[in-house]
């Protein structure tokens, strides 16, 4: 099986997709919580996998601080 290079402008992409998600999520149940309905604030951060996003994000980033610079500037 062959491993998939993700390039820097690839792998920022999908972090921001992610972070945008995540935002919309927290945004959302942020409203519910103001309105006074915490258990339906925390019910959408489950059911609409925010952890999961966050884990994305935070693998994502660790993918694209590892990338060597050098090879990047090489396909520039």
């Amino acid at each position: 099986m062959s491993e998939r290079v993700l390039s820097m402008a690839d792998g920022l992409s999908q972090l921001s997709v992610r972070l945008d998600r995540a935002a919309a999520i927290t945004a959302g149940a942020h409203v519910c919580a103001e309105r006074g309905a915490g258990q339906e604030a925390f019910q959408m951060i489950l059911e609409l996998d925010l952890d999961v996003l966050l884990r994305e994000a935070q693998t994502l980033l660790s993918m694209i601080s590892m990338r060597p610079l050098e090879r990047e500037r090489a396909a520039s």
